[in-house]
């Protein structure tokens, strides 16, 4: 077995969108791909709701207004879309974090895309992929940034679309497409009844592309 890495390097980044337990099928695959490549520094599997949590924090009830530069603030996530998830996630806010997203892609060797329904409909993930477009065509010829989409089927009826039906740019992009795996009790990260996954071999063939 290859020796662990502890530095904060990015080696992989996740894009996803935190509705319908997308938060936790990320932390899922995150926790299967520092396993499977000895990723163990807090960055090396870039999420962003982690990264920022490992920052100064301050603690609150609620979402402050207002935000000091460089603190991070923990608090309940009560917004609608994450507690009819049945219970009440942990949020994390801090005004740098597109920033903090765009150092971790700049070291990246991959970047994922958790590609849903929620994940097409959200402009924030929609301006990770065409900042990802941006980054990789910033490497080209000799660094390349290598993506890869994984596509849940309920995200294939339209096509890989904008809202207002404007192709998504595909170029440097591999795809694997996979159903959803449920999750329930006695299954680890897929606890909940609603959590959900992928198969052993669809995370196989994920491997192979990384």
């Amino acid at each position: 077995m290859s020796q662990a890495v502890t530095t904060d390097t990015t080696h992989i980044i996740l894009s996803f969108a935190m509705a319908e337990h997308g938060g936790m099928f990320a932390t899922w695959l995150r926790d299967k791909l520092m396993k499977k490549y000895n990723y163990y520094g807090r960055n090396n599997v870039y999420m962003d709701c982690i990264a920022t949590r490992g920052l100064v924090t301050e603690h609150s009830k609620a979402s402050p207004p207002n935000q000091a530069p460089g603190t991070t603030y923990v608090f309940p996530d009560t917004r609608p879309h994450m507690t009819a998830q049945g219970y009440t996630p942990i949020g994390a806010m801090n005004s740098d974090w597109n920033g903090m997203y765009e150092t971790a892609m700049s070291q990246a060797k991959v970047m994922i895309m958790v590609i849903t329904p929620s994940y097409l409909a959200s402009q924030w993930c929609l301006q990770e992929w065409a900042q990802f477009q941006q980054e990789r065509a910033r490497r080209l010829p000799n660094n390349p940034l290598k993506g890869i989409g994984i596509r849940f089927y309920g995200s294939l009826e339209k096509g890989l679309k904008q809202p207002n039906g404007t192709p998504l740019d595909q170029r440097g992009m591999k795809f694997i497409t996979c159903n959803k795996t449920q999750g329930g009790p006695g299954q680890g990260l897929l606890w909940h009844p609603k959590n959900w996954g992928i198969s052993d071999n669809e995370l196989q063939s994920l491997y192979q592309l990384i």
